[in-house]
């Protein structure tokens, strides 16, 4: 985590979200995993989209909803602006059984990995106020368990909800200690 010396969020009562960005490991080549399946540009495309929705949507929950941000539209002196980005993303067994005429059912120890990489701004100035790198990897259950989108959306929800609820607390702690640097 960084945070620029003497930065402080107290002023800061709204969220400018921006679109998450998502992207794959390097590494991550489930084409090669199965010769039932081919994982297409469409194929990486939704997925991709499917978890910024996940994430715009889960942080809008414990943020606005729950946690007293109002989230908007438009940068003003009183919005920090949120920019995030989903890095690294690796899972382990994408749903193929809608990608194939095949019955097929995967069977994993845990959904995968990725990595956030989220930077607080001042909206007006684009000043960076924090940066903080997360990465967090499925919960291993210790046993074989059947994976599919469902699944997999389930766990990606759960960690972005850490990630969201983490900010949270944090915007809390600074407006608890006014005047102090958070």
């Amino acid at each position: 985590m960084y945070k620029k010396p003497q930065a402080n969020l107290t002023g800061y009562d709204k969220i400018l979200l921006r679109p998450v960005e998502v992207s794959f490991s390097k590494n991550w080549k489930p084409e090669n995993d199965s010769a039932l399946y081919t994982m297409n540009k469409p194929d990486r495309e939704k997925i991709k989209q499917e978890l910024a929705d996940v994430f715009h949507e889960v942080f809008k929950q414990v943020l606005d909803e729950q946690g007293g941000y109002q989230l908007v539209d438009e940068p003003a002196k009183d919005v920090l602006e949120l920019r995030a980005a989903i890095v690294n993303l690796y899972i382990n067994a994408p749903d193929v059984s809608m990608q194939t005429a095949a019955n097929v059912r995967t069977y994993t120890t845990n959904a995968g990995e990725m990595t956030l990489i989220a930077e607080l701004h001042d909206s007006v100035t684009g000043e960076l106020l924090s940066r903080a790198y997360d990465r967090r990897e499925g919960m291993d259950s210790g046993m074989w368990t059947w994976t599919d989108s469902i699944t997999n959306t389930a766990d990606a929800k759960r960690e972005i909800r850490r990630w969201a609820e983490l900010l949270k607390q944090a915007l809390d702690a600074s407006r608890a200690a006014p005047g102090q640097p958070a």
